[in-house]
């Protein structure tokens, strides 16, 4: 298969999955605990001139006990589902093609449980005519309790979801976006 430019690209199916998987509960881990804001306030000295013994600047959202509802459990989704599991989250999936390497990870589900049980969303899919707008308004809106979400992928959701997504996280405290990509992935 040749680009634009006629440049080949291919797909090296098992490329990163370690690390994007790590990527994204790094995100996670930001979006939860401020850990950039933290780090810099730290060496800013606020820490040495707080009055209590435990600082810190936002609420910290604790992983432990919440429920991650992952989009796409392919390689990397399953991979990131064993990292949330051993942080002590459930782990809700939902593909197109559910395995038995899936199931001993996490529960396969359908898309409306998944949005509406759990606490993070990630998405790990492809983005393709058949998912474009999987995430829209209105399933955000049905589910706007559960705030958290990010994503590996270009996010296949509707411009108006994102705009709303957006909006609501300006609104609400403990809430955010991780995005690791932007536009098309050149990986397929």
């Amino acid at each position: 298969m040749h680009g634009k430019k006629g440049i080949p690209v291919v797909n090296v199916p098992t490329y990163g999955t370690a690390s994007v998987s790590q990527y994204s509960i790094a995100l996670l881990l930001e979006i939860c605990h401020h850990i950039g804001h933290h780090s810099a306030s730290v060496h800013a000295g606020k820490w040495a001139s707080n009055p209590d013994w435990c600082y810190w600047d936002y609420p910290l959202i604790e992983l432990e006990g919440k429920t991650i509802g992952i989009i796409g459990f392919g390689r990397i989704g399953q991979a990131e589902g064993r990292i949330a599991r051993a942080m002590g989250m459930r782990v809700l999936a939902y593909d197109v093609y559910p395995n038995g390497s899936g199931r001993t990870i996490g529960e396969y589900v359908d898309l409306d449980t998944l949005l509406a049980q759990s606490d993070v969303v990630s998405l790990h899919c492809n983005l393709t005519p058949e998912n474009t707008g999987i995430i829209n308004r209105e399933k955000y809106r049905k589910n706007e309790g559960r705030r958290n979400s990010h994503q590996q992928r270009p996010w296949p959701a509707d411009c108006g979801a994102r705009r709303c997504r957006r909006a609501e996280q300006r609104q609400a405290g403990g809430c955010g976006a991780g995005r690791g990509l932007y536009g098309a992935d050149p990986g397929g």
